[in-house]
């Protein structure tokens, strides 16, 4: 038998192989050497070209969280299936979720067994870097919500006072009439002018000779 056009095999034969790299029906016509020619065709579908697909990228817990959230990446890949998830180019996995302790852009690639991926970005801006609201009576921030004016009354001295927003920026404070921030160097507090600040949830960091206290504030 005769070698069929774009087929590889001997020139005359009975086995002939062909290559293909898309899905779809394969036909070839074969001649005998005394010119009789007989024709079949094959379905090819194990061909994966697709890259996988990305449903959602969440993160929980999505409010403000103190140490780690857990990311999760919902993928699907119809043909050869998910072979394994990877963030900022690490290693792959086969877990589709991921820890991470602070706040930025991180970029996933989910690939599938045939090799196929997709890379998406997910940003996670809700880590308080540590920040803790302590529960304890001292010291007392007021009005709480506030607008203008955040009052602090704390029983011990405070060396320095700073307001951090939920992705862990330090807030810029602007210091009252005649140019200094309130020292808290004693019994009583100060008062910090907030006005600036955007509406939104913050965290009062308060430094005293014992340790650190923090406050929630919620600015209006």
């Amino acid at each position: 038998m005769k070698s069929p056009d774009g087929w590889n095999g001997a020139s005359t034969g009975t086995t002939f192989t062909k290559q293909v790299s898309d899905t779809g029906e394969v036909t070839v016509t074969a001649t005998d050497l005394a010119g009789n020619e007989g024709t079949v065709s094959a379905s090819e579908s194990k061909i994966d070209k697709n890259k996988p697909v990305i449903a959602s990228i969440t993160h929980s817990p999505s409010d403000a969280a103190t140490e780690t959230v857990t990311i999760t990446v919902s993928a699907s890949d119809d043909l050869s299936g998910i072979a394994g998830y990877s963030m900022n180019g690490g290693t792959y996995q086969s877990s589709n979720q991921f820890t991470v302790t602070a706040n930025g852009d991180y970029n996933f690639t989910v690939i599938d067994s045939a090799g196929n991926y997709v890379v998406s970005t997910h940003n996670v801006g809700n880590i308080t870097v540590g920040i803790k609201d302590i529960e304890n009576k001292n010291p007392n921030i007021y009005p709480n919500p506030a607008h203008s004016y955040l009052r602090i009354e704390i029983a011990e001295p405070a060396n320095n006072v700073e307001i951090y927003d939920i992705y862990g920026r330090i807030a810029p404070l602007n210091p009252p009439e005649g140019g200094k921030l309130p020292s808290f160097g004693g019994d009583g507090g100060g008062t910090i002018d907030i006005s600036h600040l955007a509406n939104g949830i913050y965290f009062v960091k308060i430094y005293t000779g014992n340790g650190i206290l923090y406050r929630k504030l919620v600015k209006e």
